[in-house]
């Protein structure tokens, strides 16, 4: 019997290719506005993530959410980006530390 296929995509930021589940996913909907986490059936362009704070501060900072969507991210939503990275999301700094 064959092993079950798992989907592999890429991180925008930092390029890790990683299961699919243990990224999240970003979409521009039809109105030009980010969805966070939405369910995979959504339609538009959809960019993944890591789930680590760098990468999507970085992602917004140095323009790679926006280039991988092919627009513009509006100021409203790279703030509330940011700031469910920040509320949602592990920070390696912390988890090193941590350790």
């Amino acid at each position: 019997m064959r092993p079950r296929h798992i989907p592999v995509r890429t991180c925008v930021t930092c390029q890790t290719r990683k299961p699919q589940s243990e990224l999240v996913r970003l979409v521009k909907d039809a109105e030009g506005g980010i969805l966070i986490s939405p369910p995979r059936d959504v339609p538009g362009r959809g960019v993944y993530l890591c789930r680590e704070q760098k990468c999507w501060v970085e992602g917004i900072e140095k323009g790679r959410i926006a280039r991988a969507i092919r627009s513009s991210v509006p100021s409203t939503d790279a703030a509330a980006i940011i700031a469910w990275a920040k509320n949602s999301l592990s920070d390696t700094a912390k988890n090193d530390a941590a350790k």
